[in-house]
């Protein structure tokens, strides 16, 4: 799969995302995207007994950097998590690879804002609240359906 990469000249974007999955391992997932937008999952690494700080985020990325020019893959931009720690070792690294984009999650950031736009309204809040509920009853409705037609 990654031998594919090497062949995009203008270069890939590496991101990774942290999350914590149903047995409550904490997970790095780790993504290569083509120039093209085609998705390729590099790896998901189990950092649940790592400390998560700035610094062991730069030395993953790092590292990653340093397999990925090993493999002669170009490297143009890393999307990183919002949270702090990745957000700090996200600002250092783009102060030291100069050549290379360094961007912030834009689902992250929207989800952050959106969030402050319901803190400051409270009528966009309960409006939200009444969207939900209307939401709620209306699949509770469409899963009804099948069982009103069979009855008739």
């Amino acid at each position: 799969m990654l031998e594919k990469l090497v062949l995009y000249r203008i270069g890939i974007t590496l991101s990774f995302d942290g999350w914590t999955n149903i047995r409550e391992q904490e997970l790095m997932r780790t993504v290569l995207t083509s120039s093209d937008g085609q998705p390729y999952i590099w790896k998901a690494t189990d950092i649940s007994s790592e400390r998560v700080t700035n610094i062991e985020v730069r030395n993953k990325v790092e590292e990653m950097m340093s397999k990925l020019n090993e493999l002669k893959i170009p490297l143009l931009a890393i999307v990183t998590d919002s949270a702090p720690a990745y957000n700090a070792a996200r600002k250092r690294l783009q102060v030291q690879y100069r050549n290379i984009v360094f961007l912030p999650c834009y689902a992250h950031q929207i989800n952050l804002y959106v969030g402050e736009i319901f803190k400051v309204s409270s009528k966009l809040k309960a409006t939200l609240q009444q969207a939900l509920k209307l939401a709620v009853e209306q699949m509770s409705l469409s899963q009804n359906l099948p069982g009103i037609f069979l009855a008739n």
